[in-house]
């Protein structure tokens, strides 16, 4: 043990580095516990050659974006999702309408509803601060549909109790013929947003509960613009629950003025 030096340990972690760099980097964690065991018995000295800081370059991770739904098919597949009836497929449906994220929509109560807002708590945020959703028209009947047996909006049938589980929509979106993922919903209003509305920048990002901009402007912009917002999610909603051949034209939802 004694014997296993720099040149040892790049010997085997090199020719992995930068095509397998997951398991580069589990094989480095590896030999590093291994020689720390070893220097603790005395079989070798202190020094661990493969928790050196500057043995390997440091390699740049690559940004993985989840795959959306293009959003001109998204009313083809909410139109499917209604025809379901069933609590997954109103879990999408309420996910495409709020843009919201599966933890903050699937861990939902009915105590979070307060007439046409959603108040999602802190705990549930990325953010870690209470988010405000108005809920479109759409959303609200998404809601109304649906029984009020417990504490959870979106549960196990006959569990009140027992929330969804988080892959239950993606298995739905996969039985329907989808390969794109339910959190590209997102995504996929982002760019609608963007391409068929001219709401300004400040309130899509908001829609998204995104930070944005310096925190020196943050701090001098406290409001989150609700009613601006509340704009905003119906003209997509209303878009969501168009005909599809007209959202793919473009033909059916107004800019703002």
């Amino acid at each position: 043990m004694s014997a296993i030096g720099k040149d040892e340990v790049l010997r085997c972690l090199e020719p992995i580095w930068h095509d397998l760099p997951v398991t580069a980097a589990r094989v480095r964690n590896r030999i590093a516990q291994i020689l720390d065991w070893a220097a603790a018995r005395d079989l070798r000295t202190v020094d661990n050659p493969a928790k050196h800081p500057k043995l390997l370059p440091k390699i740049k991770r690559q940004v993985r974006h989840l795959a959306a739904v293009p959003y001109t098919e998204l009313p083809a597949l909410m139109s499917e999702l209604r025809q379901q009836r069933d609590i997954v497929s109103a879990a999408v449906q309420f996910i495409a309408l709020t843009c919201s994220r599966l933890t903050e929509a699937l861990g939902s109560r009915w105590n979070e509803i307060s007439g046409d807002i959603w108040t999602v708590p802190a705990e549930r945020m990325k953010s870690g601060k209470a988010h405000r959703v108005p809920l479109s028209r759409q959303a609200l009947e998404v809601l109304q549909a649906l029984p009020r047996d417990g504490d959870l909006i979106f549960h196990r049938p006959r569990h009140p109790d027992h929330r969804l589980h988080h892959t239950e929509p993606l298995r739905l979106m996969r039985r329907l013929g989808r390969t794109e993922t339910v959190h590209g919903m997102r995504s996929a209003f982002r760019d609608f947003a963007s391409e068929r509305t001219r709401f300004p920048y400040e309130t899509c990002e908001r829609v998204l509960a995104h930070r944005f901009g310096s925190e020196a402007a943050r701090a001098y912009d406290r409001t989150d613009r609700l009613e601006e917002r509340r704009k905003l999610m119906q003209t997509w909603a209303t878009f969501l629950n168009t005909p599809p051949t007209e959202a793919a034209r473009g033909e059916v939802v107004p800019l703002r003025a």
